[in-house]
């Protein structure tokens, strides 16, 4: 599992140049500081195998779902990754194929600002599992791009 997540990780640290970010995003540094900085906001992914048939429409009708519970508190969807001061799922890419990285896989995410991670946090975790293959992954954003996805990332399920 670790040698899957650095693989994550470094991949997504690639990613940085394609992110229209006001945040001042780093890649892998010696200079992380200590204490670690405060998240500015969250993503929560759901990851899953799009080689199992099952896994695609259960994928996306827990999206419904969410955007259906949620629907008080989200925005707008989002088209980025970054600088969203709202609750919204992320719309930048088609979750139906496999994309170059970070994840080599079926994903969604939704940008969670840091005053709902609890609730959206405990309202996946306990749904996540209805998509067959399915993996969680919520990290934080500071800036840090590589530490937020592999040392800061907590992960859920997987198969």
């Amino acid at each position: 599992m670790f040698s899957t997540k650095f693989a994550i990780a470094a991949i997504s640290a690639a990613q940085v140049v394609a992110h229209g970010a006001g945040y001042n995003l780093r890649t892998a540094s010696n200079e992380v500081p200590y204490p670690p900085p405060p998240a500015i906001s969250y993503h929560l992914h759901i990851v899953f195998n799009l080689d199992d048939p099952t896994s695609l429409p259960a994928a996306l009708a827990l999206r419904d779902e969410a955007r259906e519970h949620f629907s008080d508190l989200l925005g707008e969807d989002c088209d980025g990754r970054y600088d969203n001061a709202r609750l919204c799922l992320i719309y930048d890419h088609d979750v139906s194929q496999a994309t170059f990285g970070p994840f080599f896989s079926g994903e969604w995410s939704v940008f969670v600002p840091v005053a709902y991670v609890n609730t959206v946090l405990f309202w996946f975790t306990q749904r996540y599992t209805e998509v067959p293959t399915a993996s969680l992954l919520l990290h934080p954003n500071t800036g840090y791009e590589y530490e937020d996805h592999s040392e800061w990332a907590l992960w859920g399920g997987g198969t």
